[in-house]
């Protein structure tokens, strides 16, 4: 490569990049002014420590056997 192509090379590289800059900023620039909508300010809540009652809890369940019944056999 000549140095005339490097350099036109070169400077085609720098307008896409510096045309792509461009866009990227104007395409994030906003439409018009902020809204400004009103904020209401909600009181700041306070935690509150509710003391757990420990129980005991005994189970009545009874255990239930396995019975033998024969399944039907095709």
């Amino acid at each position: 490569m000549t140095i005339k192509k490097k350099s036109l090379f070169g400077i085609i590289l720098l307008i896409l990049v510096t045309s792509g800059i461009l866009l990227f900023r104007f395409y994030r620039q906003p439409l018009g002014p902020a809204l400004e909508l009103p904020t209401s300010t909600q009181p700041v809540s306070t935690f509150t420590i509710i003391p757990i009652q420990e129980t005991e809890i005994s189970s009545t369940a009874t255990e239930v056997q396995p019975t033998n019944t024969a399944t039907p056999q095709p």
